[in-house]
């Protein structure tokens, strides 16, 4: 970005900068400056030969020669531009809610030592300096915000890997959002995964889990389950790198919305070396007697399937109705699972896609799509009593995810 500041003036001038980290190392993250030289008349410079230096400070004042260390975090350059104006650069690591720019006049006699160095009007400036997009990997659970029981398994790293809980008590710990330098995040908008695992399979059995966005880059999880016994919780963040497909966007600013699909040119929905996959934006196609998926996909214009993974977020917690629309003829049918559980099949006149989600709560969600013949096409569409029926739009749909540091970890109920 690029922002222009006055050298010397008797205008006023005040903004306020947003930084972003430059975790890949592209130019487009690095802070950039331009800085107008004026005279004491106001009047702009139409020439170089003056000398700035540029800094961060992280309370609004300058330690450079202090006795207790210089702490300034300066511009990694000032460039004179001979023509009045001087470009200062920066690539920040750190991340910081409050922080203030410094811009300084230096001015130097015949020998080059300094006479003066003075700061221009209005510095510092108001600064922020946001991490970049969270990463699983770094994203932890905090042994400080847990209760003691919950602390059992936290390690020399002060991160917590095990939990214990009462039968039917609910336990609770907090996930810290985190860049790939270790910034925490301190606002929320990214999505989380949970699961609990385990082994019992008792009738009547109750499993909860939720994610509850707070809202400072903290993300709260509640787990309950009421059968003594032994569980791994599995904690991902949503839309990450899957190792084919990088990162995009998502309405949260997390990630490319949609779903992962792949395409075989089979109807068994699989097949070494048969299927090729990509992400798909939105589930609304009318392939009809092309190839399935287009272009490109290899697949098959007929005795083709596609299978779609990732996750689905709910707008409220309610029973919701799934659908697929625009399937084709010749006998084309598709299938919609939700955590595990297969709640359509419309090649059974009496599914009626229903199931119960959470609200905010993102759910496994797999849909197979099989053409046979009649050309092809499929629509994913839901409603329920808060809205009709309509297309599962890209913004509630994920694609991939990364657990998050320790997931999975231990539960133990007792």
């Amino acid at each position: 970005m690029t922002t222009d500041i006055m050298g010397t003036s008797s205008t006023e001038l005040t903004f306020y900068i947003l930084f972003l980290l430059n975790s890949f190392g592209s130019p487009r993250f690095a802070v950039q400056i331009t800085i107008w030289s004026r005279d004491s008349s106001d009047n702009r410079k139409g020439a170089g030969g003056d000398e700035y230096e540029v800094f961060v400070s992280v309370d609004g004042v300058d330690r450079k020669g202090h006795v207790d260390g210089d702490v300034n975090v300066y511009f990694d350059s000032v460039r004179d531009n001979a023509d009045g104006t001087y470009t200062a650069g920066w690539t920040p690591s750190v991340a910081t809610e409050g922080g203030f720019l410094h811009v300084f006049l230096i001015k130097r006699d015949e020998d080059g030592s300094v006479v003066s160095r003075g700061e221009v009007l209005d510095s510092p400036y108001s600064m922020v300096v946001y991490p970049d997009s969270p990463k699983g990997e770094n994203c932890a659970v905090s042994s400080g915000w847990t209760a003691a029981l919950a602390v059992a398994g936290a390690g020399v790293d002060n991160r917590v890997y095990s939990f214990v809980s009462n039968v039917g008590n609910l336990r609770t710990f907090y996930i810290q959002a985190r860049d790939d330098k270790d910034n925490g995040w301190w606002r929320g908008g990214s999505d989380f995964v949970g699961r609990v695992r385990g082994d019992t399979r008792l009738a009547g059995e109750k499993r909860r889990l939720v994610v509850e966005d707070v809202g400072d880059g903290r993300y709260k999880v509640e787990v309950e389950v009421d059968v003594v016994g032994d569980y791994e919780i599995d904690v991902e963040l949503a839309n990450v790198y899957n190792g084919e497909v990088k990162q995009g966007e998502n309405d949260n600013g997390n990630g490319v919305g949609g779903l992962w699909g792949m395409y075989y040119d089979n109807v068994r929905g699989s097949g070494s070396g048969s299927g090729r996959g990509r992400v798909d934006r939105d589930i609304d196609f009318s392939w009809g007697e092309g190839l399935v998926g287009g272009e490109g996909m290899d697949t098959a214009k007929d005795f083709a399937s596609v299978v779609w993974t990732g996750f689905v977020k709910a707008v409220e917690s309610e029973k919701v109705t799934f659908y697929l629309d625009n399937l084709g003829g010749g006998g084309n049918y598709g299938l919609v699972w939700v955590n595990g559980a297969l709640v359509l099949d419309t090649s059974d006149i009496d599914g009626k896609g229903e199931v119960v989600l959470v609200g905010g709560m993102l759910c496994d969600i797999k849909i197979e799509y099989y053409t046979f013949a009649g050309g092809a096409g499929v629509k994913l569409m839901w409603s329920s009593g808060s809205f009709p029926k309509q297309k599962v739009n890209n913004e509630r749909l994920f694609w991939g995810s990364e657990p998050i540091s320790g997931s999975p970890f231990v539960l133990e109920v007792i």
